[in-house]
């Protein structure tokens, strides 16, 4: 079981290290790779990676790189803005049933699919704002939630899964080992 923290980065509880005495909870921050130490949410891919949205608690927050932590258990990888990332602030994640990564972030969405990062904002049709919560359905569509402002209530915005244009190639994230 994992636990995302303001501030302490992400935990993870073993419970069979609790029944065995030893510390259940081990916990990495950026010091181990981590993208930041604010984790807003939290997903895990098909394969047991753990991917977590790691940025700071607002625009003043600390500088990038920040953004997109993935795990697998020994290392982390991070997505960053460099990367293809709509902003360094992201709040929301889910991976679809295709298997594709969704940051909601305070600029648009970004989809990874682990060949390419795109990133999706009012030029592309979505209603402007940070992206709140993000959810998919079974036939392919995705569908992002934006927060409110300026006394207007979020809104709703669907991407279709099929694509308008090829996204764009990222660069290959930097890897970090975790200690």
């Amino acid at each position: 079981m994992w636990f995302g923290t303001v501030g302490g980065g992400v935990s993870r509880f073993d419970p069979a290290a609790s029944t065995a005495g030893t510390n259940a909870f081990v916990t990495f921050s950026k010091q181990n790779g981590l993208a930041d130490t604010n984790v807003w949410a939290i997903s895990q891919d098909r394969s047991g990676a753990m991917w977590f949205a790691a940025s700071p608690n607002n625009s003043a927050g600390d500088a990038p790189p920040t953004g997109v932590s993935r795990y697998d258990g020994k290392s982390f990888i991070n997505f960053t803005i460099a990367d293809g990332l709509a902003s360094h602030m992201v709040q929301c994640l889910r991976i679809d049933d295709a298997g594709n990564v969704w940051a909601g972030t305070s600029a648009g969405v970004s989809r990874y699919d682990f060949d390419s990062m795109a990133a999706y904002g009012k030029g592309d049709g979505m209603d402007a704002g940070a992206i709140w919560w993000i959810a998919s359905t079974r036939d392919g569509n995705t569908w992002f939630l934006t927060a409110p402002r300026d006394n207007v209530p979020g809104k709703l915005s669907r991407h279709e899964l099929r694509l308008q244009q090829s996204p764009p190639q990222i660069t290959q994230p930097r890897q970090q080992s975790a200690q």
